[in-house]
């Protein structure tokens, strides 16, 4: 006969009854009431088998009671979800109720967060997750800007420093060619006769615009050192309006957006609010000495789905999504169709951690769950129950605009050009005719002082009576 002296007792626990807290935060936990007998686990407040769990997590529950011949309890947390522990060791939620024995374990990805081990433990990693952010898409730049995109800000200061340079080389060159005409003319009238061959400085500024949008213009050659400037001057506005037409039918041509927000860094550099179902999502950054993350720890905010939504349709702020281990996000309840399409997650995560339960010190089958995890984890079967539960439950549309958010980036081609292509050529056409009729304004207005000046002058002139 063969005698089994240390007989693993659980593995047939006779309908053991586990208690269970769970909340809805899918792919990882899910439930939901059917009819009695329909369920694989019984609802709390009715003592029936009538809920259905399902999630990454909670199939590897029922398959280790249905294993191990135990039922599950469901005591569902979505009003609090995660909760908190406090010092005394009460609490809320799923965390409170651990901590409190209320229930024997909780699942929903919990992080390896320190405030709950106090009062509790956890199971094996059950699965990987990586905390990114959800930020705006960059928009299309509106067409009146097309005008300025051919060079960048810097390169926009050296066109302007040139021309400006090109002004003052043309003005005083031209003013000084009219000192030696007058000097080599000696005649009474020479002043008027030369009149023709002084340049203005309105000249030189009409002039250095004209070269660089390659226009001709009348050039002195008289002196060998006009011959050198306007020969230089040629140059640089045949190399600038060139360029800058170059530049100018890419941009036309290629879709052009804002800067993109790719890393955390540039995040935290907007200073843009963000949104998180619950403080503890922060936990593993709060005592971060990076100054980009102390950052974000600054502008994060607890919100509810109905808010989150609101903003995400708004689209003026952040929001924290985490990524499963085989590529689904959660949290996505407040994503509807349209909001995903306006949103894209950053390149790079916040943190990555693992995913565990929240189990009591004392709970006689931790050792075996974990065991059952770790078996469960090598034979890839997590990675089924989550594209199952993604599936299932999760809004597709609004996972593939999320997976698909950055491919507009890099695919999209040469586009026709349209009439708001022009809108910045009319832009600058409006900006000068505005310009032209103030000052034309502040001329007669300068002028009709002016001359009031003058009369009111004249006629104190006239009328003083001499002694």
């Amino acid at each position: 006969m063969n005698y089994t002296f240390f007989p693993d007792k659980t593995s047939d626990l006779m309908g053991y009854v586990l208690r269970t807290s769970m909340c809805n935060y899918l792919p990882f936990t899910g439930y939901e009431r059917l009819t009695e007998g329909a369920g694989n686990a019984f609802d709390s407040v009715t003592g029936k088998r009538s809920i259905w769990l399902d999630g990454t997590e909670l199939q590897l529950l029922v398959s280790f009671c249905e294993l191990r011949n135990c039922n599950i309890l469901v005591i569902p947390e979505d009003e609090d979800e995660w909760g908190d522990v406090y010092p005394n060791g009460t609490g809320n939620g799923l965390m409170g109720s651990v901590a409190e024995r209320r229930t024997d374990i909780a699942f929903g990805a919990f992080y390896l967060w320190f405030k709950p081990y106090n009062f509790s433990t956890y199971t094996a990693t059950i699965s990987r997750s990586g905390v990114t952010v959800l930020v705006p898409k960059p928009k299309m730049l509106p067409f009146w800007r097309t005008p300025f995109l051919s060079f960048s800000w810097p390169l926009w200061i050296a066109v302007l420093v040139t021309l400006l340079a090109g002004i003052v080389a043309t003005w005083i060159a031209g003013t000084v060619r009219y000192r030696l005409l007058l000097l080599s003319v000696a005649t009474d009238h020479a002043e008027d006769d030369l009149l023709t061959e002084q340049i203005t400085l309105s000249d030189a500024v009409l002039m250095m615009v004209g070269f660089f949008v390659a226009q001709s213009s009348s050039i002195r050659n008289d002196l060998w050192s006009c011959v050198f400037l306007f020969t230089s001057l040629l140059l640089a506005g045949f190399m600038v309006s060139n360029l800058y037409s170059g530049g100018l039918a890419s941009i036309m041509t290629v879709p052009q957006y804002e800067k993109s927000i790719d890393s955390v860094k540039e995040f935290a550099s907007t200073g843009m609010k963000w949104f998180g179902p619950t403080p503890y999502c922060l936990e593993e950054i709060w005592n971060a000495t990076e100054p980009h993350l102390q950052q974000i720890l600054k502008t994060y905010i607890d919100a509810g789905p109905e808010e989150m939504n609101l903003h995400a349709h708004i689209g003026d702020s952040g929001f924290i999504i985490e990524q499963a281990q085989h590529g689904n996000f959660a949290p996505s309840n407040f994503l509807d169709r349209e909001s995903s399409t306006t949103l894209q997650p950053l390149k790079d995560y916040v943190y990555t951690q693992n995913c565990a339960a929240l189990i009591t010190n004392t709970n006689p089958l931790r050792s075996n769950l974990n065991e059952y995890i770790l078996r469960i984890q090598q034979s890839g079967i997590l990675y089924h129950l989550g594209i199952r539960t993604a599936i299932r439950y999760l809004p597709t549309d609004v996972m593939q605009n999320i997976d698909r958010s950055r491919v507009h980036q890099q695919n999209e081609g040469a586009v026709t050009l349209e009439i708001g292509h022009f809108l910045g050529a009319f832009f600058i056409l409006g900006y000068g005719l505005l310009c032209a009729g103030l000052v034309f304004v502040g001329e007669l207005w300068g002028t009709m002082i002016v001359r009031r000046l003058n009369e009111s002058l004249r006629w104190k002139v006239t009328y003083i009576t001499p002694y």
